[in-house]
């Protein structure tokens, strides 16, 4: 059983672990741009961005063994819940995966991360250190 106090931790817990991705991202790039004088700030962009896409297969491999669930268990249950969460007419027992939908607000998100944070490697590249 979850105590209370370990509800309250949960958010710093993850607050701590996206500051120090953040410090440790200003660092590579630091790194990369001064020590190493490769001035390709994209470089450090493309590998954060994989690193993110990697870390959706770690995360599902947990699951999988913490959880005992299968792989396509798991699967299903985040389609069901992408359709829930998408759905716009009322609740029926079959519904269709709303892809364009989906799609659309991949799209939106994905420029909405992705257009900050080149023009933070950007910027950093054009500012001393």
């Amino acid at each position: 059983m979850i105590s209370q106090a370990d509800n309250k931790r949960k958010p710093f817990v993850a607050l701590i672990l996206a500051l120090g991705g953040f410090v440790s991202q200003t660092q590579l790039t630091h790194h990369v741009l001064t020590v190493m004088e490769y001035n390709r700030p994209f470089f450090v962009f493309y590998v954060t961005q994989s690193v993110f896409s990697i870390s959706l297969f770690c995360h599902l491999t947990y699951l999988t063994l913490s959880t005992k669930a299968s792989v396509s268990g798991l699967c299903k249950g985040l389609r069901i819940s992408i359709v829930h969460q998408l759905r716009s007419g009322p609740p029926s027992q079959r519904i269709p995966f709303p892809l364009v939908r989906f799609i659309l607000i991949a799209l939106i998100l994905t420029i909405g991360f992705t257009v900050p944070t080149l023009l933070w490697f950007v910027g950093i590249s054009l500012s001393p250190a």
